[in-house]
């Protein structure tokens, strides 16, 4: 991982923001679907980068591949690093969609020092369970698969007509070449494991920096039950933020619902950075403390 090229960077970001939002985006997309976040985070005084994790958009990496997601964690850190590089001691504040916030909660749960500190996460959609069971004859191949061809690429199921509402999302979807409809046993060996490790985590209240969980009530791709019950267990019920008719992609629903979205993304940041009190304990586990495991 060490001798991985570096991932590719979408930079929003602009002279006298008053905090930066670092985009981890999901699977089988890329940071350069967000760009229409990034203009609307801009409106309420905030930049915004993203990378494209390895085997997406223009990163290296064969498509939707992964052995484990530690690489991913490689990824995300230097993302992070690259907003520290870019923009200074400016808050940061981690936004994380559908395989991005189970990428997010596994290094989080991980106990590694962030490569930046950050002043919260936003969790959208995250994949912490499928919308629906995969049949048993499907789980029985991906499984054999995993073992003896981990990179053989099969089809994922995702389409546009899952992913989101707007008609013209779905189209840019459908036409985006570098989104693609595969998976790879090995990934999806990878994610099951890390599924597994953050479900059974010590995360908490306590251990996690301030956390935004958005989910979607309509998602026909991650289960909404799932997080919900990640939540319960986790205590973290009051972090949680329900659409009850979105689809999976909050932030590409159509125009007048995903700028509710960002609105209330932006509010939060608001109250995160109103908060702030420089020095305190609370400011450092809030702002740059790595969290505990324990």
């Amino acid at each position: 991982m060490a001798n991985a090229p570096a991932p590719h960077l979408h930079d929003w970001t602009f002279p006298d923001a008053r905090a930066v939002v670092a985009i981890v985006h999901g699977y089988a997309e890329h940071g350069a679907r967000y760009a229409h976040v990034a203009a609307g985070l801009r409106e309420h005084g905030l930049a915004a980068l993203a990378v494209d994790l390895r085997g997406h958009g223009r990163s290296a990496g064969r498509r939707g591949h992964i052995d484990d997601f530690a690489s991913y964690h490689a990824d995300v850190q230097a993302r992070l690093a690259a907003t520290q590089a870019r923009c200074g001691e400016l808050p940061r504040v981690m936004l994380a969609h559908s395989m991005g916030g189970l990428v997010a909660l596994d290094l989080l749960a991980s106990g590694a020092s962030l490569a930046a500190p950050v002043a919260g996460v936003v969790l959208s959609s995250p994949f912490l369970g499928v919308a629906n069971r995969i049949p048993w004859p499907k789980r029985w191949l991906a499984r054999l698969l995993a073992q003896v061809w981990p990179s053989c690429r099969l089809p994922s199921g995702l389409d546009a007509e899952r992913v989101c509402r707007d008609p013209e999302q779905r189209r840019f979807y459908t036409d985006d070449p570098l989104v693609f409809d595969t998976a790879t046993p090995g990934w999806y060996r990878a994610a099951l494991r890390a599924i597994a490790r953050v479900h059974a985590s010590a995360l908490s209240p306590v251990n996690l920096p301030p956390l935004l969980l958005l989910v979607a009530g309509a998602d026909h791709v991650v289960s909404a039950d799932a997080t919900r019950r990640f939540a319960r267990e986790h205590r973290l019920e009051d972090a949680v933020v329900e659409y009850p008719d979105y689809f999976h992609e909050l932030l590409n629903e159509r125009p007048p619902e995903r700028a509710i979205v960002i609105e209330r993304i932006a509010a939060w940041i608001d109250g995160l950075l109103s908060e702030r009190s420089p020095g305190s304990p609370e400011e450092d586990r809030r702002w740059g403390a790595p969290p505990t495991s324990g």
